[in-house]
């Protein structure tokens, strides 16, 4: 591969402010140099508007006037989102420096790779969930 494919990473938040530093920071400090930040701001009440305007300047910013719910504000910055590969990541999500890196790596591996999830633990490294599988014929999706 000649070149990195660029990368949106779409956090979605409502009221999260408590989280949001600490994620937006873990994903400014990804190795992986093609990523964009894109945060949808879902109505909050909180000062997370004031926080991201203030700390994270370089954010894209999507300030919602109503609350989508999860699907709907998501899908406000997938449609934002030119990149190559779209990341929807959740505002209490710290990321180690290498994830971006590896989760890229993997989809670019195989062109029949169209979604990936990650190893997702708790603060005191607890595996929450390993990876999810779908049931084909129903759709139906189940975490591991």
């Amino acid at each position: 591969m000649d070149s990195l494919p660029t990368v949106d990473l779409i956090v979605l938040n409502w009221n999260a402010q408590a989280y949001l530093d600490a994620c937006l920071r873990s994903l400014q400090a990804q190795a992986y140099p093609a990523a964009r930040i894109i945060v949808v701001d879902n109505a909050s009440s909180d000062d997370s508007l004031t926080l991201l305007r203030d700390r994270f300047p370089d954010v894209q910013l999507i300030a919602g006037a109503t609350n989508r719910g999860y699907s709907g504000g998501n899908n406000l910055g997938l449609v934002r989102s030119d990149a190559e590969i779209a990341v929807l990541v959740n505002p209490d999500v710290e990321a180690p420096p290498d994830w971006l890196g590896t989760l890229v790596a993997a989809m670019v591996t195989d062109p029949r790779i169209g979604v990936a999830g990650c190893l997702l633990c708790d603060a005191d490294g607890t595996v929450q969930h390993a990876g999810g599988r779908v049931n084909a014929p129903i759709a139906l999706t189940d975490h591991l």
